[in-house]
């Protein structure tokens, strides 16, 4: 009989934003490749500039799932958030 390795699995958060449908499959896609999945989904600009700046607890490997397009990310209830509006570490 032979014997399976044991592999650690790395830890990767998915945020899913607005009212995306994708998160689901990127989930399975990625626990088919052996990483751990935490799906957050974010409800508002002001949530997502929070994980931005550090302020909501993400793991290291952080993977984005939503709509937009060269303006910016589009949440159904809240004006986009564009370029030249992303936080920096000085807020």
């Amino acid at each position: 009989m032979t014997k399976v390795p044991y592999v650690e699995k790395r830890a990767v958060t998915v945020l899913a934003i607005g009212d995306a449908i994708e998160p689901p499959a990127v989930r399975a896609m990625l626990e088919g490749f052996g990483y751990l999945v935490t799906v957050q989904w974010i409800g508002s600009r002001e949530e997502l500039l929070k994980i931005f700046r550090g302020e909501l607890r993400t793991e290291d490997t952080v993977v984005i799932s939503g709509h937009g397009g060269m303006d910016g990310f589009r949440f159904r209830m809240r004006r986009r958030l564009g370029p030249g509006r992303w936080p920096t570490s000085a807020g």
